[in-house]
């Protein structure tokens, strides 16, 4: 495949463990999600979340943490489109990684849903992230590596539920780009940290088919 087009800015976002966390919108039938990360091994917090999406009847334990996991929720996860058993031993610390992982079956995700934290602001997580991203379906192993290495993902549009390219670089918001969803909101904003020239290099694919419709086709020469 062609290589994947420059980023519009090299952005991450850190969140300390202690009182930053990042608030997500409600996104309607999710199968999957991922994201480019950074997780310390070192967190404030021995009990602290990666996501925190529960508060949904149906959806209870759609949580991930150090020491509790969802497990009859959550199903196969993948680093770097590698598949391994789901625990937050086996996920790699102190450097970047493509994290995804899929829901055993279609949920609603609640606005109270977050990510780095717990739900009531608590049990924050250490971490940094470069890119985020919601699926309507489980992505194929072709399709899980596609996306880990950094190139587009051509299929029908609604495949993609939402992405959170973080590339705004500034504020508090973090811009959804396919409008599907709403932004994303940074918590407290008077302590975010963004990062320039901090991505992973393979983190911010893009492609327009998966934002917006196909543009029509030109109208041929006279």
């Amino acid at each position: 495949p062609p290589p994947p087009p420059p980023r519009d800015a090299s952005y991450t976002i850190s969140f300390n463990g202690e009182t930053q966390y990042l608030m997500l919108p409600a996104i309607t039938q999710v199968r999957a999600f991922s994201m480019w990360v950074y997780l310390y091994s070192e967190q404030p917090n021995n009990n602290a979340y990666i996501i925190d999406a529960s508060g949904q009847p149906g959806n209870p334990e759609a949580f991930f943490g150090i020491s509790l996991i969802g497990t009859d929720f959550w199903g196969p996860m993948k680093l770097d489109a590698g598949q391994v058993a789901k625990s937050w031993d086996n996920i790699v610390k102190d450097a970047w990684v493509h994290f995804y992982i899929e829901s055993l079956a279609d949920y609603n995700m609640p606005a109270s849903s977050v990510l780095f934290a717990k739900t009531g602001n608590q049990r924050h997580m250490k971490a940094r992230l470069s890119q985020l991203e919601f699926w309507a379906r489980p992505l194929s192993v072709d399709e899980a590596v596609t996306v880990a290495t950094g190139f587009n993902l051509a299929g029908p549009p609604d495949t993609l539920k939402a992405l959170f390219p973080v590339e705004d670089g500034e504020g508090r918001l973090v811009e959804e780009v396919t409008g599907r969803a709403d932004d994303a909101q940074l918590v407290p904003v008077s302590e975010v940290t963004w990062n320039a020239n901090d991505a992973p290099e393979n983190s911010g694919w893009k492609h327009p088919s998966l934002y917006h419709p196909p543009p029509p086709p030109s109208p041929p020469p006279f």
